[in-house]
């Protein structure tokens, strides 16, 4: 892939390693809709290979093209089928829950992450199943309800209609609703930080204040405890240098406390008397002098 976002995939190998040429340490991205695949991605609920096969069989779905992923909390995969195109229409981006095992059915609007790429544990991602891709079976198809089909046009794999960088003071704002749009059409964890990775690199302009690594898992695991088609962007309260965003959605004392500490661990600029003032205001907490901000 090259560039933001499935539809900007890439054959010209120019394009497609230039980030490599430039000397980074990127991973392969693989766009579902521009391969013509649909890949069955198995998140939670498999112990090892041999339960994967059993569950796989059960569910009659054929062996085909299989990489295990770099994660190592759990035995995950991405099974890799050929077609996406189908009499009901281009098959979605579809969470799944079946027999203990859950996921994504990944296709319009979808990328992959492809064998040979590291994953952030360290690990590699790396074929189990070395295998040509066989034709997507009827019986997956059928999961899908026919309402979440989409139609050939490309509309899903953009980021929305930005016709220049998002600025430095608008970046978490317009993240948070991208990760919402995301979100509600079923992308878990992996898949919001890849999009967030994408999108940092591509629409984000760096400003003073990068966005970092931590930021954005941070922002990828808010993403994934959203409900699937009720995400929502809350209002938010910016720094006075036009940095972080605290979002201004309280329900108990531990998410504030949270989002405090990371917020204190990555980015300095909210240790100025201005940024408490503003804090306090916004919170209705007591007043604080120096001393009991900086314990």
């Amino acid at each position: 892939m090259a560039g933001f976002g499935c539809y900007d995939s890439s054959r010209t190998p120019a394009i497609a390693l230039r980030a490599w040429d430039a000397g980074h340490e990127a991973n392969i991205g693989i766009s579902c809709p521009n391969s013509n695949l649909v890949v069955v991605d198995c998140d939670h609920g498999l112990q090892n290979y041999e339960h994967f096969e059993n569950w796989r069989q059960r569910l009659g779905f054929p062996r085909s093209y299989t990489v295990r992923t770099g994660a190592q909390d759990e035995y995950r995969v991405h099974v890799y089928y050929r077609g996406i195109e189908t009499d009901k229409g281009t098959v979605p981006l579809y969470p799944y829950t079946i027999d203990g095992v859950s996921g994504e059915i990944r296709g319009a609007g979808c990328l992959v992450i492809g064998a040979g790429s590291r994953h952030e544990s360290g690990n590699l991602y790396h074929v189990i199943d070395d295998l040509e891709p066989v034709p997507t079976p009827s019986g997956l198809i059928s999961l899908i309800p026919e309402h979440r089909f989409k139609d050939a046009e490309p509309d899903q794999g953009t980021v929305g209609n930005f016709t220049e960088r998002i600025p430095e003071g608008r970046r978490w704002f317009e993240l948070r609703k991208l990760v919402g749009s995301w979100r509600n059409d079923g992308a878990e964890y992996e898949t919001l930080l890849a999009h967030l990775h994408d999108a940092r690199e591509n629409i984000c302009d760096p400003g003073k204040h990068p966005i970092m690594d931590l930021e954005l898992k941070n922002l990828a695991k808010w993403g994934a405890g959203l409900p699937i088609g009720r995400a929502k962007t809350e209002p938010a309260i910016l720094t006075p240098e036009g940095g972080v965003i605290l979002y201004h959605t309280p329900t108990t004392r531990d998410k504030i406390v949270t989002l405090l500490e990371t917020m204190f661990e990555t980015q300095r600029q909210w240790q100025s008397d201005e940024a408490w003032t503003v804090l306090e205001s916004r919170l209705s907490l007591d007043r604080t002098d120096s001393t009991d901000r900086k314990s």
